[in-house]
């Protein structure tokens, strides 16, 4: 009989790599440049939290192409005395959320693979308020820009009013007014953005997206019809580009914050620090975040605290 082979652990190959693919040296296409990275932030006793949030769950308002979350509790009070949902399914990109690299550039980062560090900075919150499937222009950015300046490193959010139709209709998915590609570069290259959010359902406008004529679209053909009524020209050059205002961030590693919402009337208009930290979700090419603004208690405009109607909108 052969002798018993005892098998050892060899203690030099641990930790070990666990990834099954390798993202390949793109050389900096995907590093954040010097002046994108987050500025300097403080916060003090003085300080309050701004949910600048909402709220996620079972009939929650998704993009056309998303599916619904989904939960039930697997205990509960009446058998179990314990409540535990552990039977869920929990979409990447629905409510409040975070984009990552993965998301639209090939062989890019995923969530898990994104420094912490560039998920808080101090931000500037601008006052954007738009009509129906409003393309932003350069011109409205410069003007935000001059009555409340961005300093390099900072986050910049814009707020059209979209937030406050949060809801699952098309007024809110395929009415929305996006950025110009012209106008995210100036925000990046300019300005010198180290992330950027909107309270829109996407960092683009909707005729930049295969809800319309890009990619498998169109997705939802009367997005094409609803342009023709509110007047707005489809053959605008910067249609032309399937989401480019996700590739100008993106493409440079600054974080992209979609449906901004909650509370973000109580920092319209005014400068705060933004934390969105998303979960860490392996080979996520997004994740849900709870963005939340700190600012001074003197400094918060004076606005009810929204609600929710009908639990998620």
């Amino acid at each position: 009989m052969a002798d018993l082979q005892v098998y050892q652990y060899d203690s030099t190959k641990l930790p070990y790599e666990s990834k099954t693919y390798t993202t390949p040296d793109m050389g900096n296409l995907y590093e954040t440049p010097e002046k994108n990275q987050p500025g300097e932030w403080a916060i003090n006793s003085n300080m309050k939290m701004v949910d600048l949030s909402h709220p996620w769950g079972n009939d929650q308002p998704t993009w056309p192409a998303g599916e619904q979350p989904y939960m039930k509790p697997v205990q509960y009070m009446a058998k179990f005395n314990r409540r535990t949902q552990l039977a869920w399914g929990m979409p990447e990109h629905v409510s409040t959320q975070y984009d990552a690299p993965a998301h639209v550039c090939q062989e890019s980062p995923f969530v898990h693979e994104v420094p912490l560090e560039k998920f808080i900075a101090p931000a500037v919150v601008w006052d954007i308020p738009c009509k129906p499937m409003e393309l932003i222009s350069l011109e409205r950015v410069k003007e935000a820009q001059a009555k409340l300046p961005m300093k390099p490193g900072d986050y910049c959010i814009i707020v059209t009013g979209w937030h406050r139709l949060y809801s699952d209709s098309d007024r809110y998915f395929l009415w929305s007014p996006g950025l110009s590609r012209e106008a995210a570069l100036y925000i990046r290259d300019e300005l010198g953005a180290s992330g950027f959010g909107i309270d829109t359902q996407a960092l683009d406008h909707p005729l930049c997206s295969y809800m319309a004529n890009h990619g498998p679209g169109p997705l939802a053909p009367r997005v094409l019809e609803y342009a023709e009524q509110f007047g707005v020209d489809i053959n605008d050059e910067q249609f032309s580009y399937w989401e480019p205002v996700h590739e100008v961030f993106l493409s440079k590693n600054l974080p992209g914050y979609e449906d901004v919402g909650g509370d973000v009337d109580k920092v319209l208009g005014k400068r705060c620090v933004i934390c969105a930290f998303p979960s860490r979700w392996y080979m996520g090419d997004g994740s849900k975040v709870r963005m939340v603004a700190f600012i001074d208690k003197d400094d918060i405009n004076d606005v009810p605290d929204r609600t929710y109607k009908y639990g998620t909108y």
